[in-house]
């Protein structure tokens, strides 16, 4: 038995239109494409700082020492890692390592990696003494969505060596003052 002419007309009524269906196939796809990008967006702006290592060329520091820091970062934001030398009398910033995000940030799921190599000079080891110290590198991101992503630290025990002036200072007694030389009358 066939349906009632008015029940064909009610059902061909609530049909979308042709050109519509199209519209929906053809904006579909875009559609999912945008919103697994913005999921992966999402997390991006939480998690900011992947990785952060800290490496030394040996556990004692000395003048001509290295302390290589690398650094990967969801490329969201810029990020600014901090390296320091930190003894429980002074610390001092030896270097500062600035990550640039992604042009297009939102969109760009690719992580970046940045690394840098400090040498350290007679001039930054003189305002430490030899002994126990840190290495400590901070990575820092930027405000998403009004949160600031806590800091990714890194540290690592160090020995400071005798610098150069201070085994000087040990080896050679202090001079006594050069007396001042005699004036000669005009």
């Amino acid at each position: 038995m066939s349906p009632p002419a008015s029940a064909s007309r009610l059902s061909t009524f609530h049909e979308s239109a042709r050109s519509l269906r199209v519209l929906f196939w053809i904006v579909l796809p875009f559609a999912v494409a945008h919103v697994t990008l913005a999921s992966i967006s999402g997390y991006r702006a939480i998690v900011q700082v992947y990785r952060a290592e800290l490496t030394t060329d040996s556990p004692t520091l000395h003048t001509g020492s290295t302390v290589d820091v690398a650094v990967t970062t969801s490329g969201r934001a810029t990020v600014d890692a901090e390296i320091e030398l930190i003894q429980p009398a002074h610390a001092e910033t030896l270097a500062v390592l600035l990550v640039p995000g992604h042009t297009n940030a939102s969109y760009d799921p690719r992580p970046i990696q940045a690394a840098r190599r400090v040498t350290l000079t007679s001039e930054q080891l003189a305002h430490f003494r030899p002994g126990a110290a840190r290495l400590r590198v901070t990575a820092n991101g930027r405000s998403q969505w009004l949160r600031v992503p806590p800091p990714v630290i890194r540290e690592r025990a160090v020995e400071i060596g005798a610098t150069a002036a201070a085994i000087a200072s040990q080896r050679a007694p202090a001079l006594p003052p050069a007396a001042p030389a005699p004036r000669t009358p005009r």
